[in-house]
């Protein structure tokens, strides 16, 4: 039996009733919107980060990450109430840094995701969210989002070592539930001192108003110097590092392509 994503390999399809016609071939289209802003002094690089429920760390030492796994039915939820089927999985952090940024990802029968720091504090919780219409993106019944968390700079910090702890929490009461995922994501800024800096400087500066018309036209001016020298250099930006299962200096990066 093929496990995690090694279940859809090149070539398979679901499972259809007997004598429905399956070989008909559809175009399927996705629509997107991308944003970005121009590269700027006030940016800062972070790291991505994400966590897997599914990782064997805290049992073996070694990090296997199945990435999607099946939920029963429960059997005795009616015994005891409870029709909550929980996963955990901690992991020891590589690096050290302020967290800007955290949101889970689950599917149909999810509930909510929390990380945890290693004193048993919520770094960040996110809840599913589900659809209650017909139109695409708000449809009945399945999970069309997560909510997220947006701690300010320097707030929540990770030490490096630090353990961490992923709880994803799925309902299963009404039915099997197959190919699930219960992921974190987390954006980790290496330092919050530019941020601070910056906000700093914003607070305690004050501009006399009869400067601001000389601002302005020497802004035209470097504006207009940026432009040009845009136009015959390029500036090379350093990717941002995906690290995926959390390893200890190490980078598990299951393959995706198929």
């Amino acid at each position: 039996m093929w496990e995690g994503v090694h279940c859809c390999y090149d070539g398979t399809q679901c499972k259809v009733n007997n004598g429905l016609e399956s070989s008909v071939e559809r175009n399927i289209y996705l629509k997107y919107t991308v944003k970005w802003l121009d590269w700027s002094d006030s940016i800062i690089p972070v790291k991505v980060f994400m966590f897997d429920a599914t990782d064997t760390w805290p049992n073996t030492g070694i990090h296997g990450c199945l990435i999607e796994y099946d939920i029963e039915q429960s059997t005795n939820g009616m015994a005891n109430n409870d029709y909550i089927s929980t996963k955990r999985s901690s992991v020891s952090f590589p690096s050290g840094g302020d967290v800007v940024y955290g949101v889970a990802h689950q599917h149909r029968g999810g509930i909510s995701s929390a990380l945890y720091e290693e004193d048993g504090r919520v770094l960040c919780w996110s809840k599913a969210i589900y659809g209650e219409g017909n139109s695409a993106g708000d449809e009945a019944g399945y999970v069309v989002g997560m909510s997220t968390c947006y701690p300010k700079p320097g707030s929540v910090k990770i030490a490096k070592g630090e353990i961490l702890t992923l709880e994803s929490n799925y309902s299963n009461d009404e039915k099997n539930h197959t190919g699930v995922m219960s992921l974190f994501y987390i954006l980790v800024a290496e330092t919050s001192l530019e941020l601070n800096n910056l906000s700093q400087i914003h607070e305690e500066s004050k501009v006399p108003i009869i400067l601001w018309g000389v601002a302005v036209f020497g802004l035209a001016i470097f504006v207009a110097v940026v432009v040009a020298y845009g136009r015959t250099s390029e500036k090379e930006y350093q990717s941002i590092t995906t690290d995926t299962c959390l390893i200890d200096g190490q980078n598990y990066k299951p393959d995706m392509s198929m």
